[in-house]
């Protein structure tokens, strides 16, 4: 109950496209990589702090800056995982 109370304040906070780039690309390239909850954490953390990091050095906003940090390196896991399956299957 207290999960959906929060999803559902900070998409109407912030936006769903920042609650999802925050919440949901962490655990799907965990998922797709096939890595663990705590890979999921740090992926997020990482990814999260470089998006401040840059939207303050660049002067740019904060939720531009998450989601178009987050965007490129979760397309970058899926090709990934997608290729590295291909080239397990043939061999």
């Amino acid at each position: 109950m207290l999960f959906s109370l929060t999803i559902t304040s900070s998409v109407s906070l912030v936006g769903v496209l920042i609650v999802f780039s925050i919440l949901v690309a962490p655990a799907l390239v965990s998922l797709l990589l096939k890595k663990g909850l705590l890979f999921a954490w740090v992926y997020g953390a990482v990814i999260n702090t470089a998006g401040i990091v840059l939207s303050f050095y660049l002067d740019l906003p904060t939720g531009f800056s998450l989601v178009f940090f987050a965007s490129p390196l979760w397309d970058f896991g899926v090709h990934f995982c997608f290729v590295f399956e291909r080239v397990q299957k043939s061999s």
